[in-house]
């Protein structure tokens, strides 16, 4: 708090300005109290003195920066009020109080928002699908991939339970990996590989993975993530049905077959091998020959 003349010159000031502003409250008495203030800050600070000297009605308290001892800047919310004549004292009384807080709180929360809203920008706008569960299973957001992915608009699936779009044989294993993640403790997670349907009634193998965020206020759900693995699944079918043949041509041929992996073990030896050997497959293994 402090008490200045109709110029601005401080006459007096409270002992808690050395506790908020840094500075003897002595050593300020004849201060024009518009040096301590920023420059771009004066005109509101004008306002308020102005509206006193001239009787009008009271503005809002305004918020300016203030100069500590230090140099540096600290903001603060200014009122003015003129000191009543029957009082003795001639002079305007004007309340100072630290806002430093609520502009770090202002600039945290802007932040916040930002982040969001990349966040948010990120999701909607990616080939990824995700979707949001409450506890029971039932989709409470989808992002717009789904359209993409699965054929579906975001609105035709949710509110709907998420079984509703697995296939029924791998049912029980994306229950499973849902009931997993959702005791696990927040953040926790836990994967499966299912069939999802689309929405011209063909299946899609995804690869689901859930993460625990119910006690997440942002979330308040389980997150699913989806990958499609069509294409990996098939070349996995494509890689498994030419070893197959392989090992069928092998086991038929006259000539002993042997075959080594990257690191020169022994992965394979048909039966011709083994008779010429006299080694058993086992006995072949690894580096056992």
């Amino acid at each position: 708090t402090a008490l200045i003349d109709h110029r601005g010159t401080i006459l007096w000031l409270s002992p808690a300005a050395e506790r908020v502003l840094g500075w003897d409250p002595y050593a300020l008495q004849g201060t024009s109290s518009y040096e301590l203030v920023h420059p771009d800050d004066v005109e509101a600070g004008l306002k308020q003195l102005n509206a006193q000297l001239a009787g009008t009605s009271v503005p809002d308290p305004s918020t300016v920066r203030f100069k500590r001892g230090d140099g540096t800047w600290v903001p603060v919310e200014v009122a003015a009020a003129r000191m009543d004549p029957d009082s003795g004292i001639e002079g305007i009384i004007v309340s100072l109080r630290d806002v430093a807080w609520r502009r770090e709180a202002e600039e945290a929360r802007d932040a916040l928002r930002a982040n969001e809203a990349r966040m948010r920008a990120l999701v909607e706008h990616s080939d990824s699908l995700v979707e949001i569960f409450d506890s029971d299973a039932r989709i409470q957001w989808i992002s717009p991939a789904c359209a993409t992915v699965l054929g579906w608009q975001p609105d035709e699936v949710t509110g709907h339970q998420g079984a509703d779009y697995v296939h029924p044989d791998e049912v029980d294993a994306v229950a499973l990996a849902f009931l997993e993640a959702l005791a696990s403790p927040i953040g926790g997670s836990a994967a499966a590989r299912a069939r999802i349907r689309c929405a011209n009634g063909e299946w899609k193998w995804l690869e689901c993975v859930f993460t625990n965020r119910i006690d997440d206020p942002a979330v308040e759900g389980v997150i699913w993530n989806f990958r499609d693995i069509s294409e990996q699944l098939s070349a996995e079918t494509a890689l498994a049905e030419n070893e197959r043949l392989f090992r069928s041509l092998a086991q038929s041929s006259p000539t002993g077959i042997y075959q080594q992996d990257a690191e020169l073990g022994c992965v394979y030896v048909n039966e011709t091998w083994q008779e010429i050997t006299g080694l058993t497959f086992e006995q072949a293994m690894g580096d056992g020959w």
